[in-house]
């Protein structure tokens, strides 16, 4: 068998090798083994890890679980005392579009405020989580969102935002949408 080490073992998902690795030599800290089994979309292997001492808060484990869209996982390393805030775990959530994940996230204390998570929110088309940063008392004017909406054609989104108050002069949304043939905009 050819050597692995314990990165190989996550990435490749042999939970067995893992097992017998951190049984003998391996530490459970070694790189940043939580944050690779996150990524990798692993659960079995982040609890293993976090049963054998893996500190729950080396690398950006939550981050990865929530681009990774694993509320399983987020919820775990939650559980096991991940920092909620560490990284831009709101805006990985919301440029991905899961809502379970964003809400469970702001329960437990996120702050909506770090990074641009309502832009990613719109840059992607996800008014339902826009709606859910709005009802959260989001920032209607950080970060050009209406410039957003109207350069990637999320009229609906914008349509959202103009009733919400949001300042439509800010920014060149008028050229934004000219410039990427949202005619209609």
């Amino acid at each position: 068998m050819a050597y692995l080490t314990l990165s190989d073992a996550i990435w490749r998902n042999d939970k067995h090798t893992v097992q017998k690795m951190l049984a003998s030599v391996a530490d459970p800290n070694m790189g940043n083994s939580v944050e690779a089994a996150a990524t990798c979309g692993r659960a079995d292997i982040v609890r293993l890890l976090l049963d054998k001492g893996a500190d729950v808060n080396k690398g950006n484990s939550v981050e990865a679980a929530a681009t990774c869209g694993r509320a399983d996982i987020v919820r775990l390393l939650l559980d096991k005392g991940a920092d909620v805030n560490k990284g831009n775990v709101v805006e990985a959530a919301a440029r991905r579009g899961k809502k379970d994940i964003l809400t469970l996230l702001l329960e437990r204390g996120a702050d909506q405020d770090k990074g641009n998570p309502v832009k990613a929110a719109v840059e992607h088309g996800h008014r339902d989580i826009v709606t859910l940063f709005l009802e959260k008392g989001a920032n209607i004017d950080k970060g050009n969102l209406v410039e957003a909406a109207a350069l990637r054609g999320h009229k609906d989104i914008l349509t959202l935002l103009l009733e919400k108050g949001a300042d439509a002069d800010k920014g060149h949304v008028v050229e934004a949408a000219a410039r990427s043939g949202h005619i209609d905009i």
